[in-house]
Formats: structure tokens, sequence, C-alpha cells
């Protein structure tokens, strides 16, 4: 084979491929019909069980139902631009409705996604469909915000072209070699924004419920060291724990909680700019990608301009070979500029989606930034005070203790007649002793912080 003929057969396959991707394109831009499968992969929030058997059921365009079951053969459908998928699952007994979601056939074309939703989650809900913009309110919600909603019951499906679900099951999403004709890098590049979506929609799941979980371990920690009834030890004067005590536990939990709080959203913010990293570093592919496919279609059609300029120059007529070779390159070079259009646009709709990806991370990052400043603002507020509550309670301790030891100097001297003769009288049939009234009464001013002295006295 010639390189001539090597060469006819790359044009061709290429203009093969480019217009099966073209008719593909017409037919959702018209009202053809496309076959499609559905697939039900697994549901949660919903009353079910991971392996319990859960039937949903669909309707196209306001069409008998049919029923899909989780994990099961995927459902034939047969669709058009306009279409509207409705899928609905009841509860586990039969008796009550879980949701229903909806998916515009015309609202995945638009956002990029051609026709495959791979593994994606949409809520179910209770209320009515009220206008066009409400069904497509709720797609975009499902679609970006599915973080937002982890108790609200959601369903994840698998919905793409009947041939390109076949190739699923042959290699994957991604496949490893070349099939069914294809270049495999435009087989990758057809199916990148389904798959970056899928990614996006698992990456805030999993955040939401890891913080959830994060939450809920605190709460349970806090519950755990709060003081019972009665405040915290015993306030005794000699030697028995004071409530100091329980104070200085307090505050070292409450220090313990805000390091361990400090580095759960440092752990979240590195992740977070690892993955706002990683998007700059993609827009920034795809901004060169573009530059270079700009700059190829640039010089070929630069080089269309002398070839035509040499023929239109030529006296002589061209002969069957050198008009092959013109149209070959004509033919070529319409195949390469119509590639090079669509890597472009393909190239435009992935700068824009990351740029929109890469706003809402540095959102994200300034809510758990501020989040972060107002838990820390609090655990200091909490720590003042659990250390003014300490220091009181050391002044009542002292406060205490300096009553203690002038109670006992003042009366050391009662416990020996020849030391102090006090007057006393002892009460007829008991043993009280009957203090003088100026001496009791200020005894008793002495001792209303309800301290037990006890006094001996020897009869002469």
């Amino acid at each position: 084979m010639s390189r001539e003929d090597e060469d006819e057969g790359v044009a061709e396959k290429r203009a093969v491929w480019f217009a099966r991707r073209i008719r593909m394109g017409n037919e959702f831009s018209s009202s053809s019909v496309v076959d499609a499968v559905l697939q039900f992969n697994d549901i949660r929030s919903a009353g079910y069980g991971p392996q319990q058997p859960t039937t949903s059921f669909i309707s196209v365009d306001n069409s008998p139902e049919t029923a899909l079951k989780r994990g099961g053969e995927p459902l034939q459908l047969r669709l058009t631009r306009r279409s509207v998928i409705s899928i609905r699952v009841v509860s586990a007994n039969g008796t009550t409705a879980v949701g229903s979601c909806y998916i515009p056939v015309e609202r995945v074309q638009e956002k990029g996604l051609g026709l495959v939703l791979y593994h994606m989650w949409f809520l179910l809900e209770n209320v009515p469909v009220a206008s066009v913009d409400d069904l497509a309110t709720r797609f975009e919600q499902s679609l970006y915000s599915i973080g937002k909603s982890i108790y609200q019951p959601k369903i994840c499906i698998t919905l793409a072209e009947t041939s390109e679900f076949r190739q699923f099951h042959q290699g994957g999403i991604y496949p490893l070699q070349d099939y069914a004709g294809t270049l495999l890098d435009e087989s990758k590049a057809a199916r990148y924004f389904s798959i970056l979506h899928s990614h996006f929609q698992h990456l805030q799941l999993c955040q939401s419920y890891y913080a959830t979980l994060q939450q809920r371990e605190q709460n349970g920690q806090q519950a755990g060291a709060a003081p019972g009834p009665g405040g915290g030890g015993r306030s005794v004067i000699f030697g028995d724990p004071v409530h100091s005590g329980a104070a200085a536990g307090a505050t070292q939990e409450t220090a313990e909680q805000h390091r361990a709080l400090a580095q759960f959203y440092k752990e979240q913010s590195e992740s977070l700019e690892r993955e706002a990293h990683r998007l700059r570093e993609s827009l920034e592919d795809a901004n060169r990608e573009k530059f270079q496919l700009a700059d190829t279609k640039n010089k070929l059609v630069g080089e269309m301009e002398i070839l035509r300029e040499s023929v239109g120059r030529s006296s002589e007529p061209p002969t069957g070979t050198s008009s092959e070779d013109v149209l070959r390159l004509q033919q070529e070079t319409r195949n390469i500029t119509k590639q090079a259009n669509e890597r472009i646009d393909k190239a435009n709709e992935t700068i824009r989606l990351l740029r929109s990806q890469a706003k809402g991370l540095q959102d994200r990052v300034k809510e758990i930034t501020a989040e972060r400043d107002a838990e820390k603002a609090e655990s200091q507020r909490a720590k003042a005070t659990l250390e003014e509550q300490l220091a009181a309670e050391k002044k009542k301790n002292s406060e205490l203790m300096e009553i203690v030891r002038s109670l006992h100097s003042e009366f050391a001297a009662t416990a020996e007649p020849e030391a102090c003769d006090l007057p006393y009288e002892r009460k007829h049939g008991t043993n009280a002793i009957m203090l003088p009234w100026s001496l009791e009464n200020s005894t008793t001013r002495q001792l209303q912080a309800g301290t037990l002295v006890r006094i001996s006295l020897k009869s002469r």
C-alpha cells in the first residue's frame, strides 16, 4: 500500500468519525428518535437496606410506567431531544411514595453531557413540578448541589445511548483499547464531562457525610464531658476536691476539642486547595490545547491558500494525479478544520466548567474559614468563662480557709480554763453549753459559712 493510499485511509476514517458525530448532533437537533438505555444503580435515604430489592417505575413523556429494579437489567428507551424521563420510587411496603425525579434530555444536552449520565445522583421529591423552569431547577440542583441534601432520598442512575452502554461493558467508561472503529482519544473526550460531573457529585457527598460524622462525634464528646446535677466535686475545706478541678478539666476538654476542630478544618482546606490546583492545571492544559489547535488550523488554511495560488498560476491544465492530490488535500483540510473547531468548542466548554468549579471551591474555602473563625472565637469565649469560674472558686476557697483559721485562733484558749476563764452555763438535763450572748452572737456571725468547730472544755 502506498503512502497516498494510507493517507486516504486515515482521511476516510476521520471523515466517517466526524460524520458520525455530526449525525448524532443532528439527531438531537431534530425530532428523530434515539435508542437509549437506563440503569437503576443504587438508592439512599429512602428506607431501603443495601441488599433489599428495590423497584422504580419509569415513564417517558407520560407514557405507561415500566418497572426497573435496582442492579437489574437496564431498560430500553426511545428518546427525542424534547423527551422527559420520569422516575418514581415507592416505600418498601408499597404504601407510600418516596419521591420522583425528572431527567429532561434537552437540559442534559445543554450541560455538555451528550447523552451520558454515568452513575449520577438525583434527588427524589414528593412536590409536584410546577413548570418547565421548576423542572430544570430541580435537575440542576441534583447535578451541582447534591451534597447539601444528604438526608433527602436520592437515586443513582446511568443513562446512555444503546451503543455507548454496550461499550461500557466491553471496556469500561474509559476503555483501554480502540473499539467500534472510533478513535480512542475522541471516545474519551466524548465522555469527559459526564465523568467529571459524576466524580464531582461523589466528592460532594463524601465531604458532606464526613463533616456530619465529625460533628456527631464532637457532639457525643461534649455530652460525655458535661457535669452532672449539683456541679463538679464536693466543696469541703480540708483536703477534699473542689470545683476548681472540674473547671480545669472542662477547660482542658475545650482546648482538645478546639485543636481537633482546627485540625479537621485544616485538612479540609488542604483538600480543597489541592482540588483547586488540579482544576487550574486542567484549565491551563485546555488553554494550551486550544491555542495549538488554532495554530494548526491557521497553518492548514495558509497551506491551502498557497496551493490554490499555485494551481491558479499554472498555465497548463492539471493532470489527473495533481487534481486528485488537490481534492484529497481539500478533503483532509476540511476534516481537520472540523476536528479543530470541535476540539476548540470542547476546550471552551471545559474552561467554562472548570472556572465555575474553581469559583465554587473558592467560595467553599471562604465558608470553611469563616466557620473555623467563628468556632475559634466561641472556644475562646468558653475558655475565658471557665477560667473566670475557676478564679472565683479559688477565691471562695481562700476566704473559707481564712474564716476557719480566725475561728480556730479565737477559741483556742477556751480549751483550757487556766488560760481563758470562759463563763458558761450547762443547760439542765442536756449536754448543751450556753455561751454568753455577746460571744454566742459573735460566734454565730463567724460560722455563717457552715463550718463545724469542736470546743473542748474541762470542769473545775
